[in-house]
């Protein structure tokens, strides 16, 4: 009865060591990740420099029937700062 216990609880162990092996080679940590590489571009992106990124977040993420509007004011261009 100890001898299959340990049996299994030796299996288990090899089950888990072998999944985090598996875990460890498909995490792509290669600059083909683009959730660990982004960089905006002009057009593909936002970059929201003010407000409240959890509400903003929870706007978003609201249900279809209580959507609420996002207003979104763009910010001059560095040239147009300068100029005055």
């Amino acid at each position: 009865m100890a001898a299959e216990a340990t049996n299994v609880q030796n299996l288990t162990q090899d089950v888990d060591a072998t999944l985090a092996q598996l875990r460890i080679k498909l995490l792509d940590l290669t600059l083909r990740n683009r959730l660990l590489n982004f960089r905006p571009t002009i057009g593909k992106s936002l970059q929201f420099v003010q407000g409240d990124a959890e509400a903003i977040y929870k706007i978003f993420q609201a249900d279809t029937s209580n959507r609420r509007g996002v207003r979104i004011i763009g910010l001059p261009e560095p040239a147009e700062l300068w100029a005055n």
